[in-house]
């Protein structure tokens, strides 16, 4: 389960910094030190531009930046098919580390939405520039 649990974090970390990558070559106002967390968060550049209709909430959802900065800052440990990840909360002065999980099968369909999120904007970028 191992190998596996490894291979699909990898892909999922590939799939989020691509499109992050994406996010940088077509938008004017993203530079690499802009994290996903800072873009979609609700004051975050994208959410400012997408206000109207929540765009930016709706793909942050799917993207799960929480999931992928824990497995980019290896903050999470394995129970045979269960990733357990942590993220630090804040909640009013105090900082709290909280524990979520998630299953090798659910981390599989996430990193194949993640795939398709990121199939979509290379079209659209790709379809915009006449490639």
């Amino acid at each position: 389960m191992h190998l596996l649990n490894v291979q699909l974090m990898f892909s999922f970390l590939c799939n989020t910094e691509m499109f992050k990558n994406y996010l940088m070559f077509i938008l004017k106002n993203v530079s690499p030190q802009d994290t996903l967390g800072k873009l979609f968060k609700e004051n975050g550049k994208l959410s400012k531009q997408t206000l109207e209709k929540r765009e930016a909430q709706k793909i942050s959802k799917r993207l799960d930046i929480d999931l992928r900065n824990s497995l980019a800052h290896l903050m999470f440990r394995e129970d045979g098919a269960t990733i357990h990840y942590y993220n630090y909360i804040k909640r009013g002065n105090d900082v709290i580390l909280h524990e979520s999980e998630i299953k090798s099968t659910d981390l599989f369909i996430k990193n194949r939405e993640q795939s398709l999120i990121r199939t979509i904007l290379a079209l659209v970028i790709t379809d915009w520039y006449g490639l």
